[in-house]
């Protein structure tokens, strides 16, 4: 690392989504009804990465790793579900 500013900071990074099992499952949750076919599925999780000013980054993986979700998440199209996030 060197002594430039840090552009993006990632620490315990975690990104989720809720996935709906039926339609009425959606709709009961929509109103904050105990619906039983939904879950949380970990799509993304980050222990720390630090980027600073001026460096380069690749970001490789297979199908489905989550490079898109790291992207977006650093981007600020979508929120994190816990973590902290420093752009």
């Amino acid at each position: 690392m060197s002594d430039a500013p840090l552009s993006v900071r990632l620490d315990g990074l975690t990104k989720a989504y809720r996935i709906y099992h039926r339609p009425v499952d959606r709709l009961l949750d929509s109103f904050r009804v105990a619906a039983r076919g939904v879950e949380d599925r970990v799509v993304l999780e980050v222990p720390s990465l630090q980027i600073s000013a001026g460096e380069r980054v690749g970001i490789i993986g297979f199908n489905g790793s989550g490079k898109t979700t790291l992207l977006k998440l650093v981007a600020g199209l979508t929120p994190p579900t816990a973590g902290t996030l420093e752009t």
